[in-house]
């Protein structure tokens, strides 16, 4: 029996596993992608867990440095993305407004796309050098530029739309000359749940050039907390529609480079919902756009976002991983829609106070194997790629050998040294869930046993990579 509340009280207690994790791919035509956390310090574990999960595109802003400026700090994050085979999409922005016509940002902005496409874009300078390369293929001007700042000015989405035209000819001038062919630039991510309505906002924009033929697809946050996937389609399947009302928008492809549901936070309409709520909503939304990406143009899914990080409101609280790195029930759905191979989960063993070894992951909960151990020792295990563990242990005449989780047998050995069980946070949490010192009832509601852990022994956990 593995109640869900106490599998939770596990996950929670796990706050300090490292990452192992394995290349995959797409198991769809679709391309998937994942949100970054704002956090542009610790990019190479965030990139390992973008690889883990089966994305390929990391949808994160450039800095913007200016022309002529440095670009050190983004060659470390398009570098770290291509050891990975992974391509960022980046949104260009430059701060709190965009620049307008005779403002001396105007032709400093122009400048520095045109170098940003010249850099990392197919045949880009970044990649001379370089094996199989992930240039950069698609580039969002702006981030959610219907919803208007601390000072709106008059006639915004107007005023965006020329702008979009401009930074969308500069990056084309770039594209041809460094490659001899077009890049995908997108209509700045239009907000469907809050801000000026897509409606009036692409409208407008359309009505300035917005929607040129330099700019070539729109890219959407199909929010929907209080409507749920079913919400979602219904936003996604209205900008469709509007745009095909529109002679320059019915050719544009859509990029949905933000979709998701929090967990906690304060949301702007709807309710929060549960780590298990947030898994299904994926599976639902994903299945749902995967079954429209051909008649609807749909170009990529991207998830918001990788992990938690904090704070008062919705945002901080949509990852697939919890802020400490923890793997929600999210991590797992979402591998399962592209295709990766499973990882992440957790497994521990230890001797029970029945004096037999005992396993426990997050897949398939507790398990006794009814192989007696040595009085007094602990075992060591070792998570596997693709599922299961190797346990080795001490039997009863000081013997040691190794248990397959997977066979669920002896296998030939010792494939995993016996060295001292883990010492870390995570096994101290987990040797006080199932030491003597909780409640039978709590001990045998979490793995249908009166059985504790065996006096003077350690729990040993691993992580699969």
């Amino acid at each position: 029996m593995r109640p869900t509340y106490l599998r939770r009280l596990l996950l929670v207690a796990m706050l300090t596993m490292g990452l192992g994790l394995s290349t995959s791919s797409s198991a769809s035509a679709l391309t998937f992608g994942l949100n970054w956390d704002g956090n542009h310090a610790s990019r190479e574990e965030l990139l390992d867990a973008v690889q883990a999960s089966g994305a390929t595109v990391y949808h994160q802003p450039l800095e913007y440095n200016g022309e002529g400026g440095d670009w050190a700090g983004n060659d470390q994050l398009v570098e770290e993305a291509w050891v990975r085979g992974v391509t960022i999409l980046p949104t260009l922005q430059s701060g709190a407004q965009f620049p307008l016509p005779g403002e001396p940002e105007w032709a400093t902005w122009g400048a520095w796309v045109r170098e940003a496409v010249e850099r990392y874009g197919v045949n880009g300078t970044f990649w001379e050098g370089k094996a199989n390369p992930t240039p950069i293929t698609a580039w969002e001007v702006w981030n959610e530029p219907n919803i208007a700042g601390g000072d709106p000015r008059p006639a915004e989405a107007q005023k965006y739309g020329a702008f979009l035209g401009y930074s969308a000819e500069q990056m084309q001038a770039a594209a041809m000359a460094r490659a001899g062919a077009p890049t995908n630039v997108l209509f700045g991510s239009v907000n469907t749940q809050v801000g000026e309505s897509y409606e009036a906002f692409i409208g407008g924009a359309a009505s300035t050039g917005g929607l040129s033929p330099n700019v070539t697809g729109v890219a959407i946050h199909p929010y929907s907390f209080a409507g749920g996937a079913a919400g979602m389609a219904a936003e996604v399947s209205g900008v469709r529609a509007y745009l095909d009302t529109l002679p320059e928008g019915s050719g544009k492809s859509l990029w949905i480079t933000e979709i998701g549901w929090p967990t906690h936070g304060a949301v702007p309409a709807g309710e929060t919902v549960d780590p298990e709520a947030a898994a299904a909503l994926l599976t639902e939304s994903f299945a749902w756009i995967k079954a429209n990406a051909g008649p609807d143009n749909i170009q990529l899914a991207a998830w918001y976002n990788l992990r938690d990080f904090g704070g008062s409101t919705w945002d901080g609280y949509a990852g697939l991983q919890a802020e400490d790195g923890t793997y929600q029930p999210a991590w797992y759905a979402f591998q399962e829609q592209t295709g990766a191979e499973r990882s992440g989960d957790r497994w521990a063993a230890f001797q029970a106070d029945t004096g037999t070894l005992w396993t426990y992951s997050t897949a398939t909960g507790y398990h006794d194997t009814g192989l007696t151990m040595l009085p007094g020792s602990s075992p060591t295990i070792a998570a596997q790629r693709g599922g299961g563990a190797l346990v080795a242990f001490p039997t009863a005449t000081g013997e040691t050998v190794t248990y397959s989780t997977k066979a669920a047998t002896l296998v030939p050995g010792p494939t995993v040294q016996p060295e001292t069980p883990n010492e870390n946070f995570l096994a101290a949490a987990f040797k006080a869930y199932i030491s003597a010192l909780w409640p039978t009832s709590v001990a045998g509601g979490a793995f249908g046993t009166t059985a504790h852990l065996a006096p003077g022994t350690t729990p040993s956990v691993a992580t699969v990579p």
